[in-house]
């Protein structure tokens, strides 16, 4: 199937497949500007449909890449497109990505596109912290998702996303955001202060993080258990051990991957434990962990 004919059926509505939307992959410059001249003669409906399909092959499939068609649609008139088009830019790591994720921060009309773009910086931010981004757009980067945190009258939702997305940086006023989230009433808002407390990677957090492992409420032991994993501390895995058979079950998973990226002689006892498990999902899980552990030792090597 061509381009142009894949374009037509998408505009009249007509059932693509799976293989006809492989075509925007890897599109040159051309194809884009094809692309681009009839994108927005397709009814918003079916623009959002098409995008989705887009970023669940993604998913599935590291040779298709469909970030061209995504960073036109950063510009789409439709919110949702432009929210779906910011995670499906997620793997994307070109640096012209910055100026329009800060722009969608700073002044789209949509809060859920506001928290898809911190998350999209929060990438950046990692990439800044490990030393591959240039001080210039590490700086734009911060400057733009602090402003959001100076500013306690914004979208909670934004600012949460945004304090995750800081994380890395972890200086001091970064760690001062995180502590009065922890301590605030806002739920949401205490459990991406935990989250942030293991992206920091600053072993000041461990001991909230071990208490908040025994919290009553599920999603709070779930980001204390993934933070813990983030910190890599051996000591935490004597406290994660009980998770492993928590009543919630994405909390299990979640102490399962984090004994899986802390590594060690006890968090691999732990998990070969569980190997017996009678539920096919948490043993699928162990093994993935241990797999993971297996990896990490081959690469540091003995």
């Amino acid at each position: 199937m061509s381009l142009d004919q894949l374009l037509q059926d998408i505009h009249e509505g007509k059932q693509v497949s799976h293989a006809a939307l492989t075509h925007l992959s890897g599109l040159g410059v051309e194809e884009a500007n094809q692309v681009g001249r009839f994108w927005t003669r397709v009814p918003a409906e079916r623009r959002r449909t098409v995008v989705d399909r887009m970023v669940e092959l993604a998913e599935d499939s590291v040779e298709l890449d469909f970030s061209t068609v995504f960073k036109l649609c950063l510009r789409d008139s439709d919110e949702q497109v432009r929210q779906k088009a910011i995670a499906g830019l997620w793997e994307c790591e070109d640096r012209t990505l910055i100026p329009r994720l800060v722009e969608l921060l700073r002044g789209d009309p949509s809060v859920e596109v506001q928290a898809a773009a911190a998350i999209g910086l929060g990438k950046f931010a990692q990439l800044a912290v490990e030393g591959n981004l240039l001080e210039k757009y590490q700086k734009r980067v911060e400057t733009a998702l602090l402003e959001v945190l100076r500013q306690p009258e914004g979208a909670v939702e934004v600012r949460r996303r945004a304090l995750e997305a800081l994380a890395p940086f972890n200086t001091p006023e970064v760690q001062e955001f995180i502590q009065k989230a922890y301590e605030g009433d806002h739920a949401a808002l205490r459990c991406s202060a935990i989250y942030s407390m293991g992206k920091s990677a600053d072993p000041r957090w461990f001991s909230v993080l071990v208490r908040e492992l025994r919290s009553s409420d599920s999603a709070v032991r779930y980001e204390a258990a993934n933070a813990c994993g983030e910190l890599g501390t051996e000591e935490a895995v004597a406290h994660l051990a009980p998770l492993v058979r928590d009543e919630d079950y994405q909390v299990q998973l979640a102490a399962i991957q984090a004994c899986g990226r802390i590594g060690g002689r006890q968090a691999k006892r732990l998990l070969q434990s569980h190997l017996s498990s009678s539920d096919q999902g948490i043993v699928e899980a162990v093994e993935e962990a241990l797999r993971q552990m297996n990896l990490e030792d081959d690469i540091v090597g003995p």
